[in-house]
């Protein structure tokens, strides 16, 4: 479901950029202050956005937005709780699927990069453990 999820908005956006397609689909992305919460989805009177904490690298900013992107696809009317380092982690169903869909979002540029495994967890912060779940 999750992986259909984003091929048709892949297709449907020509692209894998979540920048692209939350512009496309009309979220608004702002990137603040917000200490040691990494991002959040919020929606309110049919107004989305995703909030960044400016604070992180340009690789982290991608993966949290993908991540952010997945609970306005996937958990449309639910505002998220703040996604923080731990949470990556989280055995939360929804956190989880939010990590699955960032994950099948930017398999391709991980690819792309030529990085190994090791080298896209650092650098994008991801758990092995979705990395796992995304090959199996």
């Amino acid at each position: 479901m999750i992986k259909g999820k984003v091929n048709q908005l892949k297709r449907k956006y020509e692209t894998s950029c979540p920048f692209e397609i939350a512009d496309s689909l009309n979220i608004t992305v702002l990137n603040r202050p917000l200490g040691s919460i990494l991002g959040f989805y919020t929606k309110q009177f049919r107004m989305k956005s995703i909030h960044i904490n400016e604070q992180v690298s340009e690789k982290e900013r991608l993966f949290i937005c993908a991540h952010e992107l997945g609970h306005s696809v996937l958990h449309t009317d639910a505002s998220t709780p703040f996604l923080r380092r731990n949470t990556l982690f989280s055995t939360d169903r929804i956190e989880k699927e939010a990590n699955l869909f960032a994950v099948n979002l930017l398999a391709e540029r991980l690819e792309v990069e030529n990085t190994t495994i090791s080298e896209a967890l650092h650098e994008y912060n991801i758990p092995e453990d979705l990395i796992n779940e995304y090959i199996l």
